[in-house]
């Protein structure tokens, strides 16, 4: 038999405001999400700045308990100090292996502009270099990197080199309209900058997961450099 049931807005006095509130919560979605073993996470929480320590299995689950984090009500910051503790069986496999892993899921992604992209790994720990047209191209490089086995950390060094000749006023405009249509950001609170294709956000949001959203409308966009994201959370 099916089970309906509908969710209860939320009121005011039930959101997380204590550090012990924004902790707990996140305990909770650590728990709830199945890609990621909380066990040896510690949560610690301080003026809406939360740290997490302890190990994970991998940097894709790394980078997944940092997104679970940001996810809730009442973070305004989120230090990752999670380390990758590999598991012994089967024994993780070598530099070399690891980076032909890496450079053949690249050269094999349909979705991403992988010639100029150049793959490093000493002691487990992807270096990619190079140069991409897209802030996509890079982000996306990098979570593919992640996700192979026996990789410790990303460092992503790729510098985005676009090639299509947009303005500062058209890359603006665009950015605008992206803001306009995220269903968490309001785009009237936002100030944007442009110079030379690097976007700047100045402005307030609601909550974290809002600055996040702004930050990945912009980066999707062609002709953008780099994203400075000084949006600020209301208390």
């Amino acid at each position: 038999m099916a089970i309906t049931k509908n969710v209860p807005t939320i009121s005011p006095t039930e959101i997380a405001t204590t550090d012990e509130d924004v902790r707990t919560a996140i305990l909770e979605d650590l728990v709830w999400d199945s890609g990621v073993d909380e066990s040896d996470i510690t949560v610690e929480a301080e003026n809406g700045i939360v740290t997490l320590a302890g190990t994970v299995p991998s940097s894709a689950v790394r980078s997944r308990a940092a997104l679970d984090a940001w996810g809730v009500i009442g973070v305004n910051q989120v230090i990752n100090r999670l380390s990758v503790s590999l598991p012994d069986h089967p024994p993780p496999p070598d530099d070399l292996v690891i980076r032909g892993q890496v450079e053949d899921m690249l050269e094999h992604n349909p979705n991403i502009e992988a010639s100029d992209i150049s793959v490093n790994v000493r002691s487990g720990v992807v270096t990619l270099g190079g140069t991409v047209p897209t802030h996509y191209d890079k982000n996306e490089a990098e979570a593919l990197a992640a996700v192979a086995r026996g990789v410790i950390l990303v460092e992503n060094e790729l510098v985005i080199v676009p090639t299509d000749r947009i303005s500062d006023e058209q890359i603006a405009d665009q950015v605008v309209m992206a803001l306009r249509r995220s269903a968490q950001v309001d785009a009237d609170q936002i100030e944007i900058i442009v110079d030379d294709g690097v976007v700047t956000l100045n402005g307030s949001v609601p909550n974290a997961g809002a600055r996040l959203a702004a930050a990945r409308a912009v980066t999707r966009g062609r002709g953008v450099v780099e994203v400075e994201n000084n949006l600020t959370v209301l208390p």
